[in-house]
């Protein structure tokens, strides 16, 4: 009868510890696919051609939001091209605030990177939104978290 209990507790252990070490193997693996995607050709000449976008957008010395952006850059594409980008990181928030993906790895990945686009570009945008706890600074805040 003892027997019989340590074989049952032991089966229940294995089974909770597999599926612990699954579900890590699982949030390890996409933070893994989001950095593939994120460094994909396809995303590289996105987030090239959104960086150049904004730039001009800057240049041209108008302080916009996001409302406004979206406006100006409906022609030839543009602001489809500065949304996907705005939208990986929205994603990457999501995913990280739910612990969907592992939060650490996604850090060691994406801390610099999100930091360029935020201080660059986003933080910018979001202050003229009048978005002071937006999704970008909630990340920002996530990915710089020691």
């Amino acid at each position: 009868m003892f027997e019989g209990f340590i074989g049952f507790f032991g089966v229940i252990v294995g089974t909770f510890l597999t599926a612990f070490y699954v579900r890590k193997q699982e949030r390890k693996k996409i933070a893994t696919d989001l950095f593939v995607t994120y460094n994909s050709l396809e995303f590289i000449s996105l987030r090239n051609s959104a960086g150049s976008i904004l730039r001009q957008a800057f240049n041209q010395q108008v302080k916009l939001n996001w409302s406004e952006l979206h406006i100006q850059l409906q022609e030839n594409n543009k602001w489809e091209k500065v949304s996907a980008v705005d939208g990986f990181f929205r994603t990457l928030y999501e995913l990280c605030s739910h612990n969907l993906v592992d939060v650490a790895m996604a850090r060691s990945l994406f801390k610099d990177i999100h930091n360029h686009w935020y201080k660059s570009y986003f933080e910018i945008i979001d202050m003229e939104s009048g978005k002071k706890y937006s999704t970008h600074k909630r990340l920002n805040t996530l990915l710089n978290k020691i």
